[in-house]
């Protein structure tokens, strides 16, 4: 309906409440996300297309499980990965020792962050949310989305750790240690999915970041 639209009011009455703060929330988080991350090895848009991707992902995957946890599983997969802003610049200050260690150990980049800094980009991007004053379910979800099953049950962390998955097989963005990512076992009996159900997630995040990120 270009053109004829001509007041936030009258948007809001035709997208919904729900689907405008989406938009909003989304806007106010690519100004964030789309920037190099030389530490990660990420290119412009790299962190944004897979903040999307995940962002989809964990709202179809809730409104399978748990619809009333769609609006917030949107936000907290735009959101998730906030923290490796944060550490990039201690990533490249030792950029040569981390490569060392991934290769060597066969780990994740991840798994670097706790080996050289004793905590982790999820811990991180947790604790900025409670900084911003997000509720304290997207907070936990965000601190466990590579743990689910220490999240202390919470459903919210397993639609987040499944959309992370789902967004690294439908491969939008870049991660070096990407064929090294283990979905956490039980996670998708969990959730009630189904192979057949998860390479059908994958389509439809596919498609969704392809239509938004032109």
């Amino acid at each position: 309906m270009s053109g004829k639209i001509s007041s936030i009011q009258h948007a809001s009455v035709l997208l919904g409440y729900e689907a405008l703060g989406e938009i909003v929330t989304a806007a106010g988080a690519e100004s964030i996300l789309n920037g190099k991350l030389p530490g990660y090895g990420y290119e412009s848009k790299d962190l944004w297309m897979h903040s999307l991707a995940v962002a989809f992902g964990s709202k179809i995957i809730a409104n399978i499980k748990n619809p009333a946890l769609a609006g917030e599983a949107h936000t907290a997969g735009l959101i998730h990965d906030v923290g490796k802003i944060i550490l990039d610049g201690y990533i490249l200050n030792k950029k040569e020792e981390i490569e060392s260690f991934l290769e060597k150990e066969e780990k994740t980049f991840f798994d670097a962050e706790v080996q050289f800094f004793g905590f982790d980009h999820a811990r991180i991007a947790s604790e900025v949310c409670r900084k911003w004053k997000f509720p304290e379910g997207i907070n936990s979800a965000i601190k466990y989305h590579h743990q689910p099953s220490a999240a202390n049950e919470s459903e919210l962390a397993y639609i987040l750790h499944m959309a992370d998955y789902i967004a690294t097989l439908s491969g939008v963005g870049y991660d070096s240690d990407d064929y090294l990512y283990e979905l956490e076992p039980g996670t998708m009996d969990h959730l009630g999915l189904t192979q057949e159900t998860v390479s059908d997630i994958v389509l439809q995040v596919t498609e969704a970041v392809s239509k938004v990120a032109v």
